[in-house]
C-alpha cells in the first residue's frame, strides 16, 4: 500500500488480506531490519540488531521506498548510517512479514545534493 502517488513512501499497515498468507484475524506484524552495503563491497553489513521495528496490528509504520535517502542516527553504543535504498526484501513467515531494507553507501556529495549536511 502506498502514500499520495510520486510520494516515494509505502505505509507498513498490519492489517492485510495477503491470500492465506495469515492465520486467524488477518492482522500481520512486520519486522523491519536495516542492512548497509558500503560502495565496492559485496558483503551487508548488519545496521543495529535482527529485527530493528516491530510494528504490530495496533502500529503504523512508513518504509523507505527503493531509490529514498536514510539517515539512522548512531548513539553511544553504535554508529550512525546514511545512504540510499538499494532494494527491499519482504518474507512472509506465519502471520509475520519480515522486511530487510538495503541501504547503499552515497558519498558526500551526493548527500549534499539532496539538501542534507
Amino acid at each position: 500500500m502506498s502514500g499520495q502517488a510520486g510520494d516515494g513512501l509505502t505505509a507498513g499497515l498490519p492489517r492485510s488480506n495477503h491470500d492465506g498468507l495469515c492465520k486467524g484475524n488477518g492482522t500481520v506484524k512486520y519486522g523491519i531490519d536495516y542492512k548497509y552495503l558500503p560502495k565496492g563491497s559485496k558483503e551487508l553489513v548488519e545496521i543495529g540488531t535482527e529485527e530493528d521495528i516491530t510494528i504490530d496490528d495496533k502500529g503504523f509504520g512508513l518504509l523507505p521506498d527503493v531509490g529514498d535517502y536514510v539517515a539512522i542516527p548512531g548513539n553511544r553504543v553504535r554508529e550512525g548510517f546514511r545512504g540510499k535504498v538499494h532494494h527491499r526484501f519482504f518474507r512472509y513467515v506465519f502471520g509475520i512479514c519480515y522486511v530487510s531494507i538495503v541501504l547503499s553507501e552515497v558519498d558526500d556529495a551526493e548527500w549534499a545534493s539532496i539538501g542534507r549536511p
